[in-house]
């Protein structure tokens, strides 16, 4: 039993740390293309169906100051727009800029019975606007979701290729060759790699240092980790035989074994990749289990 937890116990360090650079890297690309503010700058022109409309209700006295203090400018620009909008500032916004707020409306999908609200648009139009923007955005964070998983996959798939992260083989090393589960082992009993030395706080802790039921561990925590990991990545990187001999293009592609070869490390890479789209936290939590049980069994 000790040799599988050990083998796991690698196996989800290893996911762990990919699962930190993918999440850091992703958040990067986010933060400089302005991923989720362009989705839903879209997001409002599918919905209401009138670029003219967008503009003077971004215009309107409700959302003019919340665009000036997201972006530092009152003008609509999918580089600068805000990912995030008060439900009643637009919905006042919206009322602000036109008489008629359901003519032009598309319910884009969301169900909303837009030939109704448009008869009832008296005293509960900012309700119904409110709710409409409400649905969009449910919408949106959907997509904006599936949209960073397929980032997180393929910048887990680059990574894991780049790197030559195999699983696959630092599994079966570990379970064939004494030698190198001894080293893993001893790697994996330093103290620096102990839920509590990878962040600045307990992991039955919240941000602000009161206890919490779960694992307390979040986006937040990500850099903090992130740094210490990336500190010991050679030398978890040499022990576990991640990285290139021989670059493929300098490979025998002759001896059909190297195809073979190959065709593991790819499926080893998109484990790897697969692994990270799930995330830091579940990782972390989960590889926390994992240390304990292999004490437990060692001390039984």
């Amino acid at each position: 039993m000790s040799i599988y937890l050990d083998i796991a116990a690698a196996v989800i360090l290893t996911f762990f740390t990919l699962s930190l650079v993918v999440t850091a890297t992703n958040e990067a690309f986010a933060i400089v293309l302005n991923s989720r503010g362009r989705m839903l700058l879209r997001t409002l022109r599918d919905l209401l169906g009138d670029d003219g409309l967008l503009d003077r209700i971004a215009a309107a006295a409700p959302l003019r100051a919340t665009l000036r203090a997201a972006s530092g400018t009152e003008t609509v620009a999918a580089s600068t727009f805000p990912d995030r909008l008060p439900p009643a500032a637009v919905a006042d916004a919206w009322l602000a800029a036109t008489e008629a707020p359901f003519a032009g409306a598309n319910d884009a999908g969301l169900g909303f019975d837009l030939a109704r609200a448009a008869r009832d648009a008296t005293a509960d139009a900012r309700a119904e606007l409110a709710a409409l923007y409400d649905a969009a955005m449910v919408q949106l964070a959907r997509r904006y979701k599936r949209r960073r998983q397929a980032w997180s996959l393929a910048i887990g798939l680059i990574l894991a290729a780049g790197l030559n992260v195999d699983v696959i083989a630092l599994a079966t090393g570990m379970h064939t060759d004494p030698a190198k589960r001894a080293a893993i082992v001893a790697y994996l009993d330093d103290p620096a790699i102990a839920p509590d030395a990878l962040f600045d706080r307990q992991p039955g802790d919240n941000a602000d240092g009161t206890a919490s039921d779960g694992d307390g561990v979040g986006p937040s925590d990500i850099p903090a980790a992130l740094q210490r990991r990336l500190d010991a990545l050679d030398d978890w990187s040499a022990l576990a035989g991640f990285g290139w001999e021989l670059w493929p293009w300098q490979m025998d592609w002759s001896d059909g074994e190297t195809y073979g070869a190959l065709a593991r490390s790819f499926a080893a890479w998109t484990i790897a990749a697969l692994a990270a789209v799930i995330g830091a936290p579940f990782w972390f939590d989960l590889l926390n289990r994992t240390l304990t049980a292999r004490r437990a069994a060692r001390d039984a």
